[in-house]
């Protein structure tokens, strides 16, 4: 955390409110397969414009219900507009439960989109800067991943 307020210090001035974006140093250690680590929460998400998942589903494809429960939790106290963004691999049973979990939360799908590639030929590991020797490992160069993207309904008609 101090390493991203130092590069935006440095690039963006001394003031968060220069930042592209605000980091929050809050966290809440919450189960995503369990539903009741949510409920005692019914305000906090209200607010959330983008739920983000990423490669979640494939980690928890043996808690398929559970975690079902949650996002459907997630998307009945999220306000109408509210995005919801699953990033993971391209893997029938993944995708399936995508599929699964968007519908079934009632969000309307926008878009759901296949990619396997592999790193621009202009762009070297070593663009990562400090952080490539910190990794400890080579970072991945090639993907088979899937992006789906997902809104809760704005109109009443969904």
């Amino acid at each position: 955390m101090r390493g991203i307020e130092e590069t935006f210090s440095a690039n963006y001035g001394k003031s968060p409110r220069n930042w592209p974006v605000i980091i929050q140093r809050s966290f809440l250690p919450l189960d995503l397969t369990r539903l009741e680590d949510f409920k005692h929460l019914p305000t906090r998400f209200q607010d959330v414009e983008l739920f983000i998942f990423n490669y979640t589903l494939s980690e928890l494809l043996n808690h398929r219900t559970t975690f079902e429960q949650v996002v459907c939790h997630l998307a009945s106290l999220a306000t109408n507009g509210t995005y919801f963004l699953i990033i993971d691999r391209h893997q029938q049973e993944v995708c399936e439960l995508a599929h699964a979990v968007i519908y079934n939360a009632g969000l309307r799908p926008l878009e759901f989109r296949e990619e396997q590639t592999n790193m621009d030929l202009d762009e070297q590991v070593t663009d990562l800067g400090v952080w490539y020797s910190r990794m400890g490992r080579g970072p991945k160069l090639k993907w088979n991943a899937f992006f789906f993207l997902a809104q809760k309904p704005i109109d009443e008609d969904y």
